[in-house]
């Protein structure tokens, strides 16, 4: 069928219709025209969207504003627990959100109970239900006749008609929707008015009113009695009609109409009165074109929204970017649903007894009150619902997690202090101090993941949807663990390669052999984090979950990080890549399990792999199992400071006390030489003397003196061979001419216990236990860094390495 429309210049402005649903429409097609509306009561927020409604204005606030009045009632009455029931359609959804918005604005607490459009008689049943068990007694209704006609019945066979219950309601009831008289007293509504009963403004508006219809009444009234009438025709009655219409006040509402008319009539003052609706007037027998686009802004538009007058309503100004009348000059008034006096044909009346102007608090007009069930003016008592339990970690576990957090910093300063502070000392050089501090940063990193852990929304303002908190624990325990293991595999990866080495030849290894596993490592966690982290979707975000009970009240709120579908691979990466470096680790230290170093820094750092491994075995299940959030919360930051500690406590903890002893006995040493008597001085000058014809590596040894009744002994610090093949220890003998040429005699077999350099940079590596054949050598191994290293050859006899335990001495420049 073709549809033939033409429209001409005959149409300029358009006032009303009264609702948002049947507005929207017109307003619609008005967008691709050049015809205005203005609107006096559609509240709809939907309409402030100029991109659909572009020629729409209204002298009447939106939703948003009223759901704010409605909350700053409860609040300034001094209720703090407030029930929503609102129809579930477009306008019932967005005036809740509007409200609960207002509400947390606010600090009230409240639920919402959804209301079906078409409701029936069981699902009024099932809401009434709901709202009783919940607990709250203070209810604002977005709802309509309809609805209100099948609930009331069941509030008040549930016993809910009560004093200790209020029920307000929105504009969508009148005073013909409290049809019951037995139901209704005690309940009101709030809506925005145009006017405030006998203020200035109202009282000029209504003598106006007044004036122009006595005018009219005694021109009628002059007609009607000079005119031949017909008794049957009811032109009699025409005299009372017009005299009750004038001499009755307006609606309170009446002024918004009034207000919107006369700003239209203000706009078209400077704007020519017709204009097309579209610019193509379509000629008869063509079909409908289709509308211009963009759509066409009415120049009468633009002048309404932008005039600014006093009228019947206050104050009337839009917003240049709605269209909407601004929230400065709106006033919204309270209506009491009470008996009527004597003598009314009507049982109730809706008394406008509270007002807030201009967004400003609620107060009684003219001494009214508003009489709630029962008719006292005295707020009922509030009832508190059911109290929601809030899922939080408590300020008692928060202050142990800063605690924990702080002393493992406190901790990692001062090792870090000590390291830069005795860097040169033996024990330090042997471990170098480069992997050292690696090692604490990475324990610094780690366990600054604590805090994140710490953040929910109990002391830190925390929006639904925030992600950064949640991804910033997964960076710093990452990282952090990737550090410290990759440092840990790669010191005892160099040292397999080094004795593990089948053809017994001189081996380089520098610090980029060593670091290359680390950046690896490190690059593909990094990697994976900044995925995780930028990509849509995926990282994990703070997410609010309520818990209700069978009545749809909120029981329990818990807030926590909560992944996404996306995000479980990530994690499983991350998860992946932690694991691995640590069977790695694992694994490194069990094949150098039967190596012995100086000071057992490898049995220490075989302690702190294998204890971190069983506390990732313990924890991590017990992290993903349904526990509450603070104990998750305990799970979390204990699992990162044993970890943390165990790195520190094992690793650095024994050279402390090495190097403690160490310059303890230094300084004994000291002191006692310096104590020596003269006989004593004489007899080490002797030794000293005679020491010179010892082999070179017994020369090399530490040796110390000791004072005696019978003078001083010599004490071989080193083990060497002796005619018997055995190794000694600290074989201790007097100085003399014959022990001395007996220890040249035997072969020295392998280096001192403690460290001794043969020559600069190259420890001495040998065997402890049963002596091999006098012919056997011992390898030098070169560790070299910044300096070229001498060559060493290797031996032309392999060196037995079954039932043989290998030791190592570490000199200056060793990376252990």
């Amino acid at each position: 069928m073709n549809v033939m429309l033409a429209m001409y210049q005959s149409l300029a402005a358009l006032n009303g219709p009264a609702r948002s649903s049947t507005t929207i429409p017109l307003a619609l097609v008005g967008n691709f025209g050049s015809v205005p509306q203005v609107g006096s009561s559609q509240t709809s927020p939907a309409l402030n969207d100029k991109s659909l409604y572009g020629n729409f204005a209204r002298t009447v606030a939106d939703d948003e504003l009223t759901a704010d009045a409605v909350v700053r009632f409860f609040k300034d009455t001094g209720l703090d627990y407030i029930g929503f029931v609102y129809v579930d359609d477009s306008y019932g959804n967005n005036f809740y959100n509007f409200l609960v918005s207002s509400a947390d604005k606010y600090g009230l607490v409240h639920i919402g109970i959804p209301v079906p459009s078409t409701i029936s008689k069981v699902d009024a049943q099932r809401i009434a239900t709901q709202m009783l068990a919940s607990g709250f007694t203070s209810w604002f209704n977005v709802i309509f006749p309809e609805t209100y006609s099948l609930l009331m019945p069941e509030w008040n066979s549930l016993g809910m008609i009560t004093p200790s219950q209020i029920f307000l309601f929105g504009d969508g009831l009148t005073k013909n929707s409290f049809s019951e008289f037995d139901y209704s007293l005690g309940q009101g509504i709030i809506q925005a008015i145009g006017a405030i009963p006998n203020s200035p403004q109202y009282n000029a508006f209504v003598n106006h009113w007044n004036e122009q219809g006595n005018a009219t009444v005694d021109e009628m009234n002059t007609l009607i009695q000079t005119s031949a009438l017909d008794p049957n025709t009811g032109m009699q009655n025409a005299q009372l009609f017009l005299h009750d219409f004038f001499q009755t006040p307006p609606d309170i509402d009446n002024p918004f109409y009034y207000d919107s008319m006369a700003a239209t009539l203000l706009g078209s003052v400077a704007t020519p009165f017709f204009e097309p609706i579209w610019r193509d007037v379509v000629p008869p027998g063509d079909s409908i074109r289709e509308p211009p686009s963009p759509p066409i802004t009415s120049k009468l538009y633009q002048e309404i929204i932008s005039v600014s007058f006093t009228g019947a309503t206050g104050l009337v100004e839009y917003s240049s970017e709605t269209g909407t009348r601004k929230a400065s000059a709106m006033n919204y008034g309270l209506f009491n649903v009470q008996a009527s006096t004597s003598g009314s044909t009507d049982p109730i009346s809706l008394l406008d007894v509270g007002v807030s102007e201009n967004q400003a608090e609620w107060k009684n007009i003219d001494g009214q009150c508003f009489r709630y069930v029962g008719g006292s003016c005295a707020v009922p008592p509030q009832t508190n619902p059911p109290a929601t339990e809030y899922a939080y970690i408590g300020f008692g576990l928060r202050v142990l997690g800063w605690v924990l957090w702080g002393l493992t910093l406190i901790f990692c300063f001062a090792i870090a202090y000590w390291i830069i502070r005795f860097r040169k000392e033996k024990i330090l050089r042997a471990s170098q101090p480069g992997f050292l501090l690696m090692l604490v940063a990475g324990v610094a990193i780690y366990t600054s993941a604590i805090f994140p852990y710490t953040v929910d929304d109990e002391w830190m303002k925390v929006q639904q949807g925030d992600s950064a908190w949640c991804m910033a624990s997964y960076w710093l325990s990452v990282e952090g663990f990737v550090i410290i293991f990759s440092a840990l595999f790669a010191k005892v990866w160099r040292i397999n390669r080094i004795f593990h080495n089948p053809k017994l030849r001189r081996i380089k290894i520098t610090a980029k052999d060593v670091l290359l596993p680390f950046f690896i490592i490190w690059f593909c966690a990094t990697l994976t984090l900044v995925l995780f982290t930028v990509l849509p979707d995926s990282p994990e975000f703070w997410n609010v979950e309520l818990t209700f009970d069978q009545f749809g009240t909120i029981i329990q709120s818990s807030g926590k990080c909560t992944t996404q579908n996306s995000s479980d691979i990530y994690i499983g990466v991350l998860y992946g890549i932690q694991i691995l470096v640590l069977v790695l680790a694992c694994w490194q230290y069990y094949v150098a399990r039967k190596i012995s170093v100086e000071y057992s820094e490898s049995t220490w750092i075989s302690y702190a792999v294998l204890s971190v491994l069983q506390v990732m075995i313990i924890s991590i299940p017990l992290e993903y199992m349904d526990t509450g959030t603070a104990s998750k919360f305990f799970i979390n930051i204990f699992r990162i400071t044993i970890v943390a500690w165990s790195i520190l406590g094992f690793i650095f903890v024994p050279k402390i006390v090495y190097l403690y002893n160490d310059r303890k006995e230094k300084k004994g040493k000291a002191f006692g030489k310096k104590n020596l008597s003269e006989e004593e001085k004489k007899n080490l000058a002797i030794m000293n003397k005679k020491h010179r014809g010892m082999p070179s590596s017994v020369k090399s040894t530490r040796s110390s003196i000791s004072s005696s009744e019978d003078g001083a002994r010599f004490v071989i610090a080193s083990t060497y061979q002796d005619k018997t093949g055995k190794i000694e220890k600290g074989k201790s003998f007097a100085p003399s001419r014959a022990s001395t040429k007996e220890a040249s005699k035997s072969r020295v077999f392998n280096a001192p216990i403690r460290p001794n350099v043969t020559r600069r940079g190259s420890p001495m590596v040998g065997f402890a236990g049963e002596a091999p054949a006098p012919s056997t050598i011992a390898k030098e191994i070169i560790f070299e860094e910044s300096q070229e290293a001498e060559e060493v050859k290797a031996p032309a006899t392999p060196i037995p390495s079954k039932g043989v335990k290998r030791v190592n001495s570490y000199g200056d420049g060793s990376p252990f």
